[in-house]
């Protein structure tokens, strides 16, 4: 056992997912995960609601803000590439009851995250045809990305990939319609102009700018997935942080260059910031109606395409749960089933699926949005201070480490502790009341059994990957000892 952390660090887990990308292919399938459309034409829209103009100058201050939690992924995701992601680094690295604990909020973050990608789609469907269901028409939807996110992991990255493709060529369209019609450059990116529903100017105060500040940031995240197909990208000790910062490096242009465009473009930016779907509408309003209903589509689609690559990475989250045997026995046996042909944790797919179709039908998932932001901020700012915990142990994987430490995770964490100012009691609450039962749960069912229950071992070896630290802010993987096969 590690002397710093309850890691088995002489037994390592057999490979049981099979390896089948490198870093560009980890991104392409994290950035999926993102779901770029989604957060351009639904919530870009809500920031331009909310906070009129100041959108751009946030969307900056959280591009940096991203950029430094990036950092802290690439170090600690190379120094352990296991598909649990944050609970299984802060487990490692912050001790095994805290670990347990980000598990199980993670898991109701996920439950909740599932449910409202499905409610959005069956929402913009319904913007089409009035007649449908949403949530039924969500239901179907997650079916059908349940059904795509237990095939092999290479087949669904390949579907993934073209709906990508598609998100992309749609908010591309937008961006140039935009910057076509650009005029007052530095009037609209630079001077904050918030507006109420009524189209009266709005006061610019120190609320409006930190919620704008939080939004922003919001909309920049989950490329924390990446980190959850660790075992199933190749030379993952190389390839996870150059995967993680490729990410986020793209999905700061993605969501930068359309905000900018929108404001630079819009005929009345009273209107644009009075408007709840005001990225969609604006394809109209610069005259192009006919390709309103294809950028519904694209949303569509976005929606579907981040369901399928959100529901393989989550399922794998809880199946390393079990495989580190979180649960009694035989739930562990189930839900750490791998599929023998596709080589993929299918019943913990089907399961995360489930949970989230359960929450779908809840009349209060509307309402639980705001608590996936206290979710965020509780497991983003663990990862910090376990980014400033690591560099004190002597047992920890030297991977790679992050330039300008520990000043980066010290300022990311101080932005979140803004950032919570904004968040509401109730959610806070409601993770407070979820971490206790889980250290309920922990103190009195995982710890006695600590020899057998909530085993954690070292990460998967591969024949080739890198064992030697490189020095601080150098490139991924440039070491030269290896380990041979």
């Amino acid at each position: 056992m590690s002397r710093d952390t309850g890691e088995d660090i002489a037994r390592h887990y057999e490979p049981q997912l099979k390896r089948s990308f490198g870093a560009v292919g980890n991104a392409i399938l994290t950035l999926s995960a993102m779901s770029p459309a989604t957060t351009v034409f639904v919530y870009v829209s809500v920031l331009l609601f909310m906070v009129g103009t100041w959108s751009f100058p946030a969307t900056i201050m959280a591009a940096f803000i991203a950029a430094g939690m990036g950092l802290v992924y690439a170090e600690l995701g190379t120094a352990y590439p296991i598909a649990g992601g944050e609970y299984a680094i802060i487990g490692r690295v912050l001790g095994r009851g805290t670990g347990f604990v980000v598990f199980v909020i993670l898991l109701l973050f996920y439950t909740l995250l599932i449910a409202s990608f499905a409610l959005g789609a069956g929402i913009q469907l319904q913007t089409i045809w009035s007649t449908i269901d949403p949530r039924m028409a969500g239901l179907i939807l997650l079916v059908l990305a349940a059904g795509l996110a237990v095939l092999r992991v290479r087949t669904s990255w390949i579907v993934t990939t073209v709906m990508l493709a598609l998100e992309l060529v749609s908010i591309g369209i937008v961006s140039v319609m935009g910057f076509a019609h650009a005029h007052d450059p530095v009037g609209r990116l630079l001077v904050p102009k918030a507006f109420v529903p009524s189209g009266a100017a709005a006061p610019i105060t120190w609320s409006v700018l930190l919620v704008g500040l939080t939004l922003a940031f919001f909309n920049m995240t989950g490329f924390n997935v990446s980190v959850l197909f660790s075992e199933e990208t190749k030379k993952a000790r190389q390839h996870i942080g150059r995967a993680v910062l490729l990410a986020v490096a793209v999905f700061v242009v993605i969501v930068t260059v359309p905000t900018a465009a929108a404001l630079l473009g819009a005929p009345s930016l009273r209107k644009l910031s009075t408007d709840p779907a005001a990225m969609t509408n604006l394809v109209s309003s610069l005259g192009a109606g006919r390709l309103g209903t294809f950028i519904t589509l694209a949303i569509v689609v976005a929606i579907f395409n981040a369901l399928v690559a959100n529901i393989m990475g989550f399922g794998r989250v809880l199946w390393s749960g079990a495989r580190d045997q979180v649960l009694p026995q035989p739930v562990n046996g189930w839900l750490e089933a791998v599929h023998p042909r596709y080589c993929t944790p299918w019943v913990a797919c089907i399961v995360m699926a489930a949970a989230g179709a359960f929450s779908l039908f809840s009349s209060a998932i509307t309402g639980l949005v705001t608590l996936m932001g206290v979710i965020t901020l509780v497991f983003m700012s663990l990862m910090c201070v376990a980014a400033l915990r690591i560099r004190l142990m002597r047992d920890a994987p030297r991977r790679y480490l992050m330039p300008l430490w520990p000043f980066v995770p010290i300022a990311v964490l101080t932005s979140f502790a803004l950032m919570a100012t904004s968040q509401t009691a109730k959610d806070v609450l409601i993770v407070l009341v979820t971490a206790v039962t889980a250290t309920i749960y922990y103190l009195a069912y995982l710890r006695p059994r600590s020899r057998t229950k909530w085993v954690m071992l070292g990460a998967v070896e591969e024949p080739g990957e890198w064992v030697r630290a490189t020095p601080e802010g150098a490139a991924l993987g440039t070491t030269a000892e290896r380990v041979e096969g």
